[in-house]
């Protein structure tokens, strides 16, 4: 039996590489490179100022002066003023760190710890420059190596190097193509740099999925331990809406400040909940100041083991999909990504001598030829979570516009096919677990390369339910791929060049095991790969499972020349 399938696939190819593109594209990756070597090299020089005030000498000092300043509204400065004895000789200090004369912060509850750490009278410990006694501090850095900030910026270096060595590898390529290039050779290069690529990318993801997590993780307990706080009066002493300017927006976050009373001592606190983030809409960030004005009085939620820490809503909402679903996503993905990089090329044997590789699965040993499910999966989870993951920052902006009792419908209507193509995504995630747990088609080869001069022998055999299996397919198929580029456009186009159903059966006695052959062509073309064309040998198995998934699996073989060419 045979067949004939025709598919052209359109898409853009990449111009033919000029001086002038060279040198732009050489350019602009050094400027890009040079951005995050220049941002790197002023961490490390601050890193290393950190490091040599660690020689700086602890001394006691007694402060003298404290006091906080309301430098701008809901923005506070703290200024110590210290004295210490060095030498017999009596200093003053006024410096708060190695960068600032004082400590300016934008929350009222870092007011009473501050104060409550350096009160007048209180001998502290400052730190000394030994070589200027002068020279003092009184607080320093730990010296930590900025690991974060440096790994934060080692991508931007690999983008800007490969923008600036790409172009060039590209351009040696085509030079250095004439003729038959040998497939094998330029995939496994490929295959090597892809692998690195993608466990480097997988990793980045781990890294900041861990980075939010970890900067959330202080919410995240505060809030589930908030569950046995303690309900005070309060009231409102300062109330607005503040905003920070991006490039292209604006995002904003509701700012209350409020005082109470515990045990007799007065406390002020600014916390409104637990995840409080700047976030575009205005309206609704100010339907809670104008529910929370200077002067009012409200309750709040106090930690009794430490009544510095209040809060005013405790309840999670919406708002806990960020510090928990966020990280995971991006945990999730990079997880992903990298395992998919590491096994990328696992199975790929060294090349013959002659160009060709050997496929794994066509060994002497006849070992079952493996299917793709599992990468199909991870590939549907992984498109599923990001998509999704993007869409719900937009839903749950959408939602806050519901609780603030003026929705927009507009932004609703436009979510909606984004939310449905979402939701097909989580069906074909489950789709694709679902058939994980199909009965297994193990199919391996009788023995020996699968060669044009010899006939095609596999024996197939399954595993599980087979019953559930209604009516099962296995057919061969030989396709040729060609790329065309005309211009600015590529296509690839796929003609099936030989088509042949090795079994078609219902009978489930028959889908236990068996044996199945084929004469392939003596014209046939054996598998090949090059840049422009390639020649693929697959092995499809379908099958109808009642109430279930169906089976959809294909198989890559990979098929020798007719030895007698190369005798």
């Amino acid at each position: 039996m045979s067949r004939f399938r025709h598919r052209v696939q359109s898409g853009r190819s990449s111009k033919p590489l000029t001086a002038a593109g060279l040198v732009s594209s050489t350019l602009f990756g050094l400027v890009f490179a040079g951005f995050a070597v220049v941002m790197g090299a002023i961490v490390l020089k601050d890193h290393r100022a950190d490091q040599a005030m660690l020689a700086w000498e602890p001394v006691p000092c007694t402060i003298v002066k404290s006091s906080i300043e309301t430098v701008g509204e809901g923005e506070y400065s703290f200024s110590a003023e210290y004295t210490y004895e060095r030498g017999g000789r009596a200093y003053s200090g006024y410096r708060y760190s190695r960068n600032s004369d004082a400590f300016v912060f934008d929350k009222v509850s870092e007011k009473v710890p501050l104060l409550k750490r350096y009160p007048v009278g209180i001998v502290a410990m400052c730190y000394v420059n030994p070589e200027n006694t002068a020279d003092s501090v009184l607080v320093r850095g730990d010296g930590g190596f900025p690991w974060s900030m440096l790994l934060f910026l080692v991508p931007f270096v690999l983008v800007g190097l490969g923008i600036v060595f790409g172009p060039w590898i590209a351009w040696a390529r085509r030079r250095r193509a004439s003729g038959f290039e040998s497939p094998t050779r330029k995939n496994e290069a490929s295959k090597r740099g892809g692998r690195f690529i993608m466990m480097i990318f997988g990793l980045m993801f781990v890294g900041a999925g861990a980075g939010v997590g970890y900067a959330t993780l202080p919410s995240l307990t505060q809030w589930r331990a908030s569950s046995g706080w303690t309900e005070v009066p309060a009231v409102v002493t300062a109330s607005a809406v503040r905003s920070s300017r991006g490039d292209d927006s604006t995002t904003y976050r509701p700012y209350i400040a409020y005082v109470y009373t515990v045990d007799g001592r007065e406390y002020e606190g600014d916390r409104y909940d637990f995840w409080s983030v700047s976030s575009s809409g205005y309206e609704g960030k100010a339907a809670i100041v104008r529910e929370h004005p200077v002067g009012r009085e409200i309750r709040v939620y106090v930690d009794p083991a430490d009544p510095a820490l209040s809060v005013i809503k405790r309840e999670a909402g919406w708002g806990i999909l960020f510090p928990t679903l966020f990280p995971l996503i991006f945990m999730v993905v990079g997880c992903s990504v990298f395992v998919a990089g590491a096994r990328m090329g696992r199975d790929a044997a060294p090349a013959r001598a002659n160009g060709f590789a050997r496929d794994e699965s066509s060994r002497t040993r006849g070992e079952p030829i493996r299917k793709a499910s599992r990468g199909r999966v991870v590939g549907s989870v992984l498109f599923a979570l990001v998509w999704n993951g993007i869409v719900s920052v937009f839903v749950f902006q959408a939602w806050r516009t519901v609780e603030a009792g003026r929705p927009e419908w507009i932004l609703f209507a436009f979510l909606i096919p984004f939310v449905i193509i979402g939701l097909g995504a989580l069906v074909g995630v489950v789709a694709e677990i679902l058939r994980l747990f199909n009965p297994r088609i193990e199919i391996a080869s009788e023995g020996g390369d699968l060669c044009l001069d010899r006939p095609l022998r596999l024996r197939y055999r399954s595993h599980g339910s087979v019953h559930r299996i209604a009516h099962l397919r296995i057919s061969l198929h030989g396709v040729e791929k060609a790329t065309y580029s005309q211009g600015k456009t590529r296509s690839t186009s796929e003609h099936e060049f030989y088509g042949a159903v090795l079994l078609e059966t219902s009978d489930p006695r028959e889908m236990v095991q068996g044996r199945l052959e084929a004469e392939l062509p003596a014209d046939a073309m054996h598998s090949f790969q090059s840049e422009s064309a390639a020649i693929e040998w697959r092995l499809k198995v379908e099958g109808m499972v009642s109430l279930w998934p169906d089976i959809k699996d294909e198989h890559r073989l990979h098929v020798q020349p007719s030895e007698r060419r190369f005798a």
